[in-house]
């Protein structure tokens, strides 16, 4: 009889020699792709996200542009705190609406970024899953007091840093 691995251990084992760019790296990611109202309606969306570490802390600032009449535009800055070394997870708040003040988790397992968020008010859960080093899918919904309000899947690609032509 074939002895089975230690699935916890094996994923941590892979989630630990996976390399993700998102988050954990400095850089600047345009998104594109759908967003869906409550209603079902949808409509396309694009946005932006950059990331930063600064001692002590991440930043992601986060918009996005949603291309209904007239357009609506959110903005967020999450702040993060930095994973320790050969860890696959951290927590993090955000300020937001219409979700307001947040606090969450992000979890890397193999090849995706799980993110979960909390707030008196309702949850969004959302993944990222990358495709390369340079491409996340990104897939998430917010739910407030027990109702779907939106959901969205997005492509995420890291944009290149501009040469100054020296």
């Amino acid at each position: 009889m074939q002895e089975q691995p230690d699935m916890l251990h094996n994923a941590g084992e892979n989630t630990m020699k996976h390399r993700h760019t998102y988050l954990v790296m400095p850089g600047v990611w345009s998104a594109k792709g759908n967003f869906t109202d409550g209603n079902g309606t949808q409509h396309a969306v694009s946005g932006t996200s950059t990331i930063t570490h600064d001692r002590g802390i991440w930043y992601n600032r986060a918009a996005m542009l949603i291309h209904t009449v007239p357009p609506s535009d959110m903005e967020c800055v999450y702040e993060i705190a930095p994973m320790m070394p050969g860890s696959n997870h951290t927590t993090w708040t955000a300020e937001t609406l219409p979700m307001g003040r947040m606090s969450g988790n992000f979890a890397m397992v193999g090849n995706t970024i799980l993110a979960c968020a909390y707030t008196p008010q309702g949850t969004s859960m959302e993944t990222m899953r990358q495709i390369d080093a340079d491409t996340y899918e990104n897939r998430g919904a917010l739910f407030m007091d027990g109702i779907l309000i939106s959901a969205w899947e997005t492509v995420l690609h890291r944009q290149q840093p501009q040469s100054d032509g020296r």
